[in-house]
């Protein structure tokens, strides 16, 4: 990848207020959807198992779904097919934490304010 090459671009589907930390974290909030496109995601995980009030897992056809409920509201849904390949990745109400433009973690929002958390590292 070249240095023009963005790991991560961000796309809203309205207003978007974006912030930056002294430790370059990005904190992006909108009232609508937000687009995050990455070339390529190595792994998704949650940083604390304790802040999942809920979680299921659903095989269908060749494909896994996953739908995580965090204490607090934030709601996460995925599905991937049995070759590991991303099909769809819906956040709400939930950090997120991108390392190395591929790799995410997921936290769940203090506050009603924060939507998405961008650490770019």
């Amino acid at each position: 990848m070249n240095d023009n090459d963005e790991s991560v671009k961000i796309l809203p589907s309205n207003k978007m207020e974006i912030s930056r930390k002294s430790d370059g974290t990005v904190l992006c909030y909108s009232e609508g959807s937000i687009e995050v496109e990455l070339k390529s995601i190595k792994s998704i995980g949650i940083e604390n198992i304790i802040d999942i009030e809920k979680h299921e897992i659903i095989n269908l056809f060749d494909s896994v779904s996953h739908y995580m409920r965090f204490h607090g509201g934030g709601e996460v849904q995925l599905s991937y097919n049995l070759d590991g390949r991303l099909l769809d990745l819906e956040i709400t109400n939930v950090l997120i934490v991108v390392n190395e433009g591929n790799k995410i973690t997921l936290k769940r929002a203090l506050d009603k304010g924060s939507s998405i958390l961008h650490e770019l590292q």
